[in-house]
C-alpha cells in the first residue's frame, strides 16, 4: 500500500502526471476488493482532483477513471463529506466528463441515504442549483444525469423541500429557456416526479410545473406538440395523472382533434401521438374511453377496417394494448360487427401481407386472446372463441402453418400465440383435429433457437396440466405430454421416436 501512497503523492509534485495516473489506474484493478476502503483514512485524494486543472484531454480522461475508481471502493458518502469542495469544481469543469463522473457520485450519495449527509447535501445550495443548471447541459450525456440526480433528490424529504421552494423552481424556469430541447427535458422530469404519487402531483401543480406543459399542446410548433403527446403518454400510465388529464378536458381536445382532422391537415401530423395517448387510457378504462370519445373509437376501427397505410400499424398496436386486459376484451366486444369486421382484416393480415406486418398482427392477436388464466369462464371462453372464427375460414391451420415456417422473426410469435390459445379447451379440440400437431409440439430439436424451443415446451406443459386436455386428447397423448414436460426443455427426441409413441 506504500507505493500506491506514494504514487498519489507524487500527483502533488506536478510531473509526470499521466504516468502516474496510468500506475494508479493498473494498481486500483490489482488490489483486492475491499483494500483501499481500510487504507482510506490514511490517503488524501485531493490531489487527484487537482490533476483535472489541465488542458490536457488524456489527463482528464485518466483522472476521471482514477475518480471512478476510488469511488467504487468507498463509501459515497464519506467521499462527498471529505470532497465535496472538489465536486462543485468538477461540476463546472468545461470538459464534460467530469461534470458527468461527479452527478454519478452524487446520485449514489443520494441513494446511500444517510440522513445526516443528505441534509448536508440540500444545504449545500450552490452544488445542487448548479446540478440543476446542468440539466440544460449543451452534453447530453451531462444533462441526462442532472436529470437522475434531480428525480433521485426530490424522492428525499430534504430534496423535496428544496426542489419545491419558489426559488428553485425559478432557477429550473430559467434554465429551460436556453433551448426547446431543454424545455422538454424538464417537463420529461415533471412528468416523471408527477407520476411517483397524487402528493407529487400536485406539488408539480403547486408550482406550476405542469400547465406550461399542457399549454403547449395549444401551441403552433407541431414538433413540440408530438414530444408533449409522448410526455402525456406516459403521465397516463398512472391513474392519478390520468384522472387530472380527463378532469383538464385534454381528452376531450384530442377527441376534437381527431373529429376535425379532415379539416386541419396539421391533425394529421399529430393522430399517432394522439391514438398513443388514448390507447393508454383506455388500457386503464376501456369502456368509459371508447363510449366517451365517439372520433377516436370511430377513427381506430375506420383505420383497420380500410387498412389505411398511414395508421394501420399504431392502430392495430392499440387495439392491442386496450384488449389486453379483461375489461378491455369486454369493451371491445360491445362492438359486435365492428369487430367481426377487425378479426376479419386480421386474417387476411395473416395470409398475406409482409412478415413485419403479420408479425405486428400475430403480436396483437395474442394480447387480444390471452385470458390471464381465466380459462374457466364460459363467457370469456365463448367471446374468444367467436373472435377467433372470424379470422377466417381456418384460422388454427394457419397459425400452425406460421409456427412451420423457417423465418424465426415469425415462427416465435406465432408459437407465443399458440402458447395463449391452447389452454382455452375449444382450441383444444382444434388442435387434436390437427394433423401432426402433437408431434411437432414435442419435437424440440427441429426449432431454430432456444426461444423458439422453451415456447414449445411452454404449450406442452400447458397441456400436460390441463383438465380438459386429458378427455380431449385421450389418455396416451397425455401421458407423452407430462412425460416431456417432466423431461425439460433440454431434452430433444427425434420426431420418428415421438412420432412412434404417439400411435403406440
Amino acid at each position: 500500500m506504500e507505493d500506491v501512497i506514494r504514487l498519489f503523492e507524487s500527483l502533488s509534485v506536478g510531473k509526470n502526471q499521466i504516468e502516474v495516473l496510468e500506475q494508479l489506474k493498473a494498481f486500483f484493478v490489482a488490489l483486492p476488493a475491499g483494500y483501499l476502503r481500510q487504507h482510506a483514512p490514511n490517503i488524501d485524494f485531493r490531489d487527484v482532483f487537482e490533476c483535472l486543472k489541465t488542458s490536457d484531454k488524456k489527463q482528464v480522461q485518466l483522472t476521471c477513471e482514477v475518480i471512478r475508481k476510488i469511488c467504487k471502493n468507498l463509501c459515497p458518502d464519506q467521499v462527498y463529506l471529505k470532497y465535496k469542495d472538489n465536486y462543485l469544481e468538477c461540476l463546472n469543469h468545461s470538459e464534460p466528463l467530469p461534470r458527468e463522473v461527479i452527478l454519478e457520485q452524487l446520485q449514489l450519495v443520494l441513494r446511500a441515504g444517510s440522513p445526516n449527509v443528505m441534509t448536508d447535501l440540500c444545504q449545500n445550495e450552490e452544488l445542487v442549483y448548479k446540478c440543476g443548471s446542468l440539466i440544460g447541459d449543451d452534453e447530453l450525456s451531462v444533462a441526462k444525469e442532472a436529470q437522475r440526480f434531480l428525480f433521485l433528490l426530490v424522492s428525499t424529504d430534504c430534496g423535496k423541500n428544496l426542489f419545491f421552494k419558489p426559488s428553485f423552481c425559478h432557477h429550473l424556469e430559467n434554465v429551460s429557456t436556453r433551448s426547446e430541447a431543454v424545455r422538454l427535458r424538464l417537463y420529461e422530469l415533471f412528468v416523471e416526479i408527477s407520476c411517483c404519487s397524487e402528493e407529487y402531483l400536485n406539488l408539480c401543480l403547486g408550482a406550476n410545473l405542469i400547465q406550461p406543459l399542457l399549454a403547449e399542446l395549444s401551441g403552433q410548433d407541431l414538433l413540440v406538440q408530438l414530444n408533449i403527446l409522448e410526455l402525456l403518454r406516459s403521465f397516463s400510465l398512472h391513474r392519478h395523472t390520468m384522472l387530472y388529464l380527463i378532469n383538464q378536458g385534454i381528452l376531450d381536445q384530442m377527441n376534437q382533434a381527431v373529429a376535425t382532422r379532415n379539416d386541419n391537415p396539421t391533425s394529421n401530423f399529430l393522430m399517432s401521438g394522439i391514438t398513443k395517448l388514448f390507447g393508454v387510457v383506455a388500457h386503464l378504462e376501456p369502456k368509459a374511453v371508447l363510449h366517451k370519445y365517439p372520433a377516436f373509437t370511430s377513427f381506430l376501427f375506420d383505420t383497420i377496417t380500410s387498412r389505411d397505410a398511414n395508421y394501420l400499424s399504431i392502430s392495430m398496436e392499440t387495439f392491442g394494448f386496450i384488449g389486453e386486459t379483461l375489461e378491455g376484451k369486454v369493451a371491445l366486444s360491445e362492438f359486435g360487427n365492428q369487430m367481426d369486421e377487425v378479426f376479419s382484416v386480421f386474417g387476411s393480415i395473416l395470409r398475406s401481407s409482409s412478415n413485419e406486418t403479420r408479425i405486428r398482427c400475430i403480436n396483437v392477436l395474442t394480447k387480444l386472446f390471452d385470458l390471464k388464466g381465466q380459462v374457466e369462464s364460459n363467457d370469456f371462453l365463448q367471446l374468444m372463441e367467436s373472435w377467433f372464427m372470424k379470422l377466417e375460414r381456418k384460422p388454427f391451420e394457419t397459425i400452425v402453418n406460421i409456427c412451420k415456417q423457417p423465418f424465426e422473426e415469425l415462427r416465435q410469435p406465432a408459437l407465443k400465440l399458440l402458447s395463449v390459445l391452447i389452454e382455452q379447451p375449444w382450441c383444444q379440440h382444434l388442435a387434436n383435429s390437427q394433423p401432426g400437431l402433437p408431434e411437432f409440439l414435442m419435437d424440440k430439436a427441429v426449432e431454430p433457437n432456444q426461444e423458439c424451443r422453451n415456447t414449445k415446451y411452454d404449450i406442452v406443459a400447458k397441456l400436460s396440466r390441463s383438465p380438459s386436455a386429458k378427455h380431449i386428447f385421450g389418455e396416451g397423448l397425455s401421458k407423452l405430454f407430462q412425460e416431456h414436460f417432466r423431461e425439460g426443455p433440454y431434452f430433444f427426441r427425434s420426431q420418428a421416436d415421438v412420432a412412434m409413441e404417439s400411435r403406440q
